[in-house]
């Protein structure tokens, strides 16, 4: 697959669906890699990978995965946050 089109066709409805998402989602929110700004229950900030955009009555949610720091260990946390909770990460 070259420039997200299926070989030989134009793009499929998936693919112009997907697009028109991303294409909806606020510039400062869109990348993939993020900070994740004070979670619930977990204050901080904390790196985290963006799965997946979502549009609610309420505004963009991105459902992240995200790394937190629990004494000597990380655990990966995956949830469903505000876009205001999500930074790109700067290059």
């Amino acid at each position: 697959m070259a420039g997200g089109m299926t070989p030989g066709r134009g793009p499929t409805l998936a693919e112009r669906t997907a697009a028109a998402r991303l294409a909806q989602i606020p510039e400062s929110v869109r990348s993939r890699h993020c900070w994740v700004i004070d979670p619930p229950q977990r204050p901080g900030t904390w790196p985290g990978i963006v799965l997946e955009w979502n549009r609610g009555t309420d505004g963009w949610h991105g459902r992240v995965a995200y790394l937190v720091q629990l004494d000597d260990q990380a655990a990966l946390v995956i949830a469903e946050l505000p876009a205001e909770a999500l930074r790109p990460l700067e290059g």
